[in-house]
Order: structure tokens, then sequence, then C-alpha cells
């Protein structure tokens, strides 16, 4: 019995430690950079933009947030998609239309890709990333920190199982490069 428990304790440990999603320098490095790249100011804030033709509003209050993206279309109607924290809702010209679920989530997820690589590196501290540091290079004379990430299954996003590597500048603790798959 005695060995029973035993065995049971060391896969209990093993599983413990293996489903740790983010190892301690990765986590460290990104701390750096969030503070390097404006910390607490990304704890309430507003901030627009055009991206691609589109008129972007995004902004954050101590965890609820409201991302905008207005435009218009061919018929020169102001069309304006309201994705927060409770939901997503699509508005022409002023008026909530009735749109599924599954048109909604395409909105969603466009908007919050928009989202996300703007608000970089802030948005990698989110429940659902996985951060994995794999290692230092040196890029015209500058030494980078190498972290791998990925999302979990939920609250990961519809593209959940892309990876990225993210470069990060040791001296300045800046998001210089990063690359996906």
């Amino acid at each position: 019995m005695k060995q029973i428990s035993r065995l049971f304790l060391v896969i209990l440990t093993f599983t413990f430690f293996n489903c740790k999603k983010t190892d301690e320098k990765a986590q460290k490095i990104i701390d750096e950079t969030i503070k390097a790249h404006g910390g607490k100011n990304y704890d309430k804030f507003k901030i627009s933009f055009n991206f691609r033709d589109k008129e972007y509003i995004l902004s954050r209050n101590m965890g609820d947030f409201e991302n905008k993206r207005i435009q218009k279309d061919s018929l020169n109607n102001t069309i304006i998609d309201v994705f927060s924290n409770e939901k997503i809702e699509r508005f022409i010209n002023g008026k909530l239309q009735l749109v599924p679920d599954t048109i909604l989530a395409n909105y969603k997820n466009s908007i919050n890709s928009v989202a996300y690589f703007t608000l970089m590196p802030y948005l990698l501290n989110d429940d659902a990333v996985n951060k994995t540091f794999i290692g230092d290079i040196t890029i015209g004379g500058q030494k980078y920190n190498k972290i791998k990430v990925n999302f979990g299954e939920k609250n990961g996003g519809k593209d959940h199982e892309d990876e990225y590597v993210y470069w990060f500048n040791e001296k300045t603790k800046y998001l210089d490069y990063f690359a996906y798959s």
C-alpha cells in the first residue's frame, strides 16, 4: 500500500509540474517588458486609430474593456461593431442589428486580433497565454530573450493553436520582433 501511495504522489507531482503553463523566467521577462512599455498605464486608457480603412477605439478600465470598430459600407452606411466583457453587438446607422451568433463570433475574432496586436505586450499576461523561455540570441549586436507563446483552448480564441515567438531586447526590455505559425 505504501508503494502505491508513493507512486500516486510521484504521478501527481509529475502532472502538477508538467501542467504548468508558464515558466518563471518567461513570466519575469514578460512582466519587465510590460513595465517598459507602460505598465500600469494599460490598466485604464482609451486609444483610437485607423487600420485598413476602419477606425478602432480600444478602452480599458481596470479589467473592463470595450473594443469598437467603425466602418462605412459601399452604400455609405455607418457600421459599428462593439465587443466588450459582456457582449458583441453590431449597429448600422445607430440601429442595433439582429445577427446570428456565428457571424458575431467572426466580428469578435476580427476585432480581437487587431486589439491583441495593438496592445502587445500587455495582453501576454492573459489567462489563456502559455509562455516558455526558449533561449537567448544575438541580433545586430543586441542580446534578445526568446519566448514561445501559445494559448490554452479555453479563452484562447479561434486560433488558439497558433504558436508565436517573441524576441525581447535584454537591455531595453522592449518587444522588438515576433513571428508566428
